[in-house]
């Protein structure tokens, strides 16, 4: 991600990148644009994927506003206007919107997934705290409710 473009057109192919060897094989030289050919194709299989999974949803016509791309990847260059190709529809980089302590480290796309399995965990918390706090004024009602009964035979 560090050095890929998700889109061979806006590669530099001036610019040089030293690919590391796998195995006994020396490190070599790649361009950029080069990197870029194997990157775009799977970007753009991963993205036609998503399309179709939307498209069979039904929801397609839901995304009026667009496509927001977040985590890791999201920063790479090139990636909004290839997903604006695929999916014909605005596409634009999505950070998390946290107004907490250390906002500067986790307000980037990176910080994504992790701040929505966070905030997810303490929706889940914050539904369970009031289920049990219904579930607890309901056996108080029930309770009085027996009290009552009780207290008339």
């Amino acid at each position: 991600v560090g050095h890929g473009v998700a889109k061979q057109l806006l590669a530099d192919p001036s610019e040089q990148l030293e690919v590391p060897g796998l195995g006994d094989r020396q490190p070599r030289l790649l361009s950029r644009q080069a990197l870029a050919g194997v990157i775009e194709p799977r970007v753009e299989e991963i993205f036609s994927l998503v399309h179709q999974v939307i498209r069979e949803s039904g929801y397609e016509e839901l995304l009026s506003s667009g496509v927001v791309v977040c985590g890791g990847s999201a920063v790479m260059p090139g990636l909004v206007e290839l997903g604006e190709d695929i999916f014909l529809k605005p596409v634009r980089r999505g950070s998390p919107t946290y107004g907490g302590a250390l906002f500067d480290m986790v307000a980037n796309p990176r910080s994504a997934t992790v701040m929505g399995l966070l905030e997810e965990a303490r929706l889940a918390r914050t539904r369970g705290q009031k289920a049990a706090a219904q579930a607890g004024s309901v056996k108080t009602v029930l309770g009085r409710a027996r009290d009552w009964f009780l207290g008339i035979f």
